[in-house]
């Protein structure tokens, strides 16, 4: 490859081996030189507790690399330390690949002799399918946009659009369509890296945070369906997850467009989101090798082209649309239109009112007994106001006013729904008032008001959501448990008037405990629901410290376990908060996980889907147990909102675990097989009546099959061959069936072991059964029961149970659980 046709890209810095102290805060200075020794690049990274960046830097042609890694011991009085430097050019890798992970030790910092940095690289061959944040040279013949910093200006380098191939756009579908299984994780991982690489998004989201992941996924789901238009007809798509709103008038790419623009995102941070994109997905659960090896294409793959034609030009543009349309010499003809109006603001305040409650009774109530006189004054003072700022460029003195504006406004009671009639109200007067009102005015003024809209409206609109998913639920609720009307009609008035004076409410133990059995009763991809009405809740919404959470869940775990009797069991803790971004939280994905570790020749010792857990637990301070073995319960690890995570080991005598043999082939028992008797998941949220509690940790008991699973399929312990030999099977063709002997033999060795342990579990033909029997009973009660076949029907077993034959519907309802991203891996 010529060297001017090479596109360096360092998209990824990491440290391993560094201390592991709550102490310590690193940051990174990366700094990027010609090969003539000229400087083309300082930047410094963002400070971490983690040492772990995303970043997209790049060099047209090979070019040298320093990065200098820092360290902070201490608060921020304390200065930043140099703990060493490595240097390197990037002609002496990437020599036929597209990507490659360096690897370098840093033997400079006393504290951590073993500490090495790592750096992916990353190549593209042409400018017109990359997108960059040009932080080096500007390349004539591309669209730039130029954000002002306090160290001079940064050119964002645009993407051309591409037309993506019919091959390239099935990628892209097949990966989003996994994605949408999964929507809830991967959205909140997503929004959450976002907000990690570009922190001053949070404050422009402002009053939309609560709603901004949805926001996201509708805008990308709206792109992806735009491809291959002729297979929208759709049936049936996959989606886990709150589905979209309907009618608040955002349906298509362009009116994300105009919100994405109103609430300060701009091009540079549709350049990081790109990188978030192309982190997260990845990580989307069960992708396939197709999937995975276009993605590691990196800016040459389908994901990355159909990012910078559908999303980042279209959200490009819509910021130059508002920019084409307010330009100076339009600013100035809605100046002097707006000095005729200031002449007459009080007599136009009066007549606006006169006027919206004329054409639009509907919003006479919401004035009640208002003043109108000081109504009237403070419309056109706050229009005066935005005046100021348009010509003066103060876009933040704006913004603060608009969103004051905004809590005014729901304090009154205005509703979103008014501000159509509000807007065609004010061009009614502006007419009147000005004979020379053009179309190109009154789109100026409109252009200026939809923007002012969009963000004064977004506190009323998130109340709005609530008090609709909070009426959902209290109406179900006080109708299922056959409420009293006048009990029904106390509590509606006591959530609204809670929500209007805080922002959300607070559920009655009984509305937590019910919703959170309804939420089970909803899970369409559960088998076991038939006991959804039997599960306890735990109420320990006032428990906030770590220490006495841990607590909270050993006593939850002696609960469940009975002896081996399991009691469905849920823990509940506080709900997350408005504005929260994370609320209490434990890093694992259950109570008990078995750990793993990564060998020198690549194999895994272990469960291979914790071992980037434990990864971040050994790198959080755990050590593990010498020797190390295929069974080590990792410790817990639980993080509450404004402190440090906290490490909780748990006692020999606190995991229940089962020893697999089998009851007729004695050599079984040699494989050293055994699992823990409780699944006690601890990273589902549960939505309940618009209100998200992120730490509910939660148990059932197992169905057979699942645990067959943990040690059969290949990315888990991958037991399958060592059984066949126990097993003395023929496994040199397919057509002995062999595989199938071994699922069997082992369900038959599980339900066997579990049985003479006297722990509770299900086998997959009774479990089939009870669900058709809790269908037939959902269906009595006048409830359609919603199915996920691909995962009600068993593992085993297939048409044998008599769940293959029954036709099911897969629909949303609440409440409902969702997966959660994990908190240690953003």
């Amino acid at each position: 490859m010529q060297d001017n046709q090479r596109i360096i890209h360092l998209t990824e810095i990491s440290a391993t081996n560094f201390p592991i102290s709550n102490q310590y805060k690193y940051k990174c200075r990366v700094q990027i030189l010609s090969n003539e020794g000229k400087t083309l690049l300082n930047k410094d990274l963002f400070a971490r507790m983690q040492p772990s960046w995303l970043v997209e830097l790049k060099n047209k042609g090979d070019c040298t690399i320093a990065i200098t890694f820092c360290y902070r011991e201490g608060d921020i009085s304390q200065p930043w330390q140099d703990a060493g430097e490595i240097r390197f050019t990037t002609q002496d890798y990437l020599n036929g690949e597209r990507s490659t992970e360096l690897e370098f030790p840093l033997t400079t910092w006393t504290q951590a002799p073993q500490l090495k940095l790592k750096a992916r690289l990353t190549q593209s061959t042409n400018e017109s399918n990359n997108s960059t944040i040009s932080l080096l040279n500007n390349q004539n013949g591309h669209k730039t946009w130029k954000k002002s910093h306090t160290n001079g200006n940064v050119a964002v380098e645009l993407p051309e659009a591409v037309t993506l191939t019919s091959a390239e756009e099935v990628i892209v579908k097949d990966v989003w369509n996994k994605l949408r299984a999964w929507k809830e994780l991967q959205m909140e991982k997503f929004l959450k890296r976002l907000l990690l690489e570009e922190p001053e998004l949070e404050y422009q989201f402002g009053e939309a945070i609560a709603s901004i992941s949805d926001f996201f996924y509708e805008l990308f789901d709206c792109a992806v369906h735009q491809l291959q238009p002729e297979t929208q007809i759709i049936i049936g798509e996959p989606l886990m997850g709150v589905p979209p709103e309907k009618g608040d008038g955002l349906d298509t790419v362009e009116e994300y467009g105009k919100l994405f623009a109103d609430l300060g995102m701009r091009p540079q941070h549709w350049i990081k989101a790109r990188q978030v994109w192309m982190w997260m997905l990845p990580s989307t659960p069960y992708l396939e090798e197709y999937d995975l090896e276009n993605l590691s294409f990196g800016s040459n793959s389908a994901l990355y082209r159909f990012f910078n034609t559908y999303i980042i030009l279209p959200m490009a543009s819509a910021v130059r649309r508002y920019e084409e349309a307010l330009p100076p010499q339009m600013l100035q003809q809605m100046a002097a239109s707006w000095s005729v109006f200031s002449q007459n603001k009080q007599e136009m305040g009066m007549e606006f009112y006169q006027i919206l409650f004329q054409k639009y009774p509907f919003v006479l109530p919401i004035f009640g007994r208002a003043d109108m006189d000081y109504l009237s004054l403070h419309l056109f003072q706050a229009l005066e106001f935005l005046m100021r700022c348009l010509q003066s460029g103060s876009s933040e003195e704006m913004l603060q006013e608009l969103r004051f504006l905004g809590q005014v406004h729901s304090f009154a009671e205005v509703p979103t729904c008014a501000y159509p009639a509000i807007g065609d109200t004010m061009f009614t007067l502006f007419e009147k008032y000005d004979p020379n009102f053009s179309d190109e005015l009154r789109q100026a003024w409109q252009t200026l008001l939809d923007r002012v809209i969009n963000v004064i409206k977004l506190p009323k609109l998130n109340e709005e959501r609530l008090l609709k998913k909070a009426k959902q639920f209290l109406d179900l609720i006080s109708s299922e448990q056959a409420w009293e009307l006048e009990d029904r009609s106390r509590r509606w008035q006591e959530i609204q008037e809670e929500i209007r004076a805080t922002g959300t409410y607070t559920h009655t133990y009984e509305e937590l405990a019910y919703g959170a059995q309804v939420a089970w009763r909803n899970a369409s991809k559960c088998v076991g629901r038939i006991a959804w009405n039997n599960m306890v809740i735990r109420d320990r919404r006032h428990i906030t410290d770590p220490d006495e959470i841990f607590q909270e869940l050993k006593e939850h775990v002696k609960i469940a376990t009975n002896g081996g009797n399991l009691q469905i069991t849920m823990t509940a803790f506080r709900p997350r908060q408005p504005k929260e971004r994370w609320g209490i939280r434990t890093w694992n994905s259950q109570l008990y996980r078995y750990a793993a570790y990564k060998q020198a020749d690549g194999s895994v010792i272990g469960d291979p889907a914790n071992l980037a857990l434990t990864d971040a637990i050994i790198k959080f301070g755990w050590q593990p147990p010498e020797p190390r073995t295929e069974y080590d319960i990792l410790p817990l690890v639980i993080e509450v909102p404004g402190q440090e995570p906290k490490m909780y080991h748990w006692e020999k005598d606190e995991v229940l675990e089962v020893f697999i043999e089998h009851p007729t082939i004695p050599e079984f028992k040699d494989l050293g097989m055994r699992w823990y008797a409780i699944p006690a998941i601890s990273n589902f949220s549960v939505h309940i009546g618009g209100i998200n509690y992120g730490c509910i940790p939660f148990n059932g008991w197992y169905m057979d099959t699942e645990i067959m699973r943990d040690f059969l399929d290949e990315y888990r312990y991958n037991k399958m061959e060592d059984i066949a030999k126990v097993l003395k099977l023929d496994t040199s063709s397919e057509q002995t069936l062999w595989r199938d002997r071994v699922a069997l033999e082992l369900n038959i060795a599980i339900l066997h072991s579990f049985q003479k342990a006297k722990v509770t579990m299900v086998d997959h033909q009774t479990a089939s059964r009870q669900f058709l029997t809790h269908d037939l009973r959902e269906k009595k009660a006048g409830r359609e029961c919603p199915g996920d076949f691909g995962w009600v029907v068993p593992a085993a077993g297939g048409s044998a149970c008599p769940v293959w034959h029954h036709q099911m519907r897969d629909f949303y309802l609440e409440p409902a659980y969702h997966h959660a991203a994990d908190r240690w891996d953003v």
